[in-house]
């Protein structure tokens, strides 16, 4: 989940944006557009997220300690996705997501 409204006002300024759970712990993984498009580029579920922050023009940095990992995320300099599945890939986050999350956070803030 991202917010596009602030994303959007930051780069418009030129300021970089970056996420602090770049592929979410891979929690998205399993959803069907997901899986979907990993099977229509023959990618994992964890390259085709970090293509698409690349694309987005994310400041984007995968953590991992396993050596498997580390080259299959730096494999995604290979392939463009494209813009029809751009979409499908912003669609994920809904305004009722950026709106429980900020809830969520506003509420950690308060206790």
């Amino acid at each position: 989940m991202y917010r596009p409204i602030l994303a959007e006002y930051f780069q418009r300024k030129g300021v970089s944006v970056s996420a602090s759970k770049g592929i979410g712990r891979g929690e998205c993984f399993d959803k069907a557009p997901i899986q979907k498009l990993s099977t229509k580029y023959s990618k994992s579920p964890a390259q085709i997220m970090l293509r698409w922050g690349l694309q987005k023009n994310f400041c984007v940095v995968a953590k991992t300690a396993t050596p498997s990992r580390m080259r299959e995320n730096r494999s995604v300099l290979d392939y463009y996705l494209e813009d029809e599945d751009m979409i499908i890939l912003d669609s994920l986050t809904s305004k009722e997501d950026v709106k429980k999350r900020d809830e969520r956070e506003l509420q950690s803030k308060i206790m």
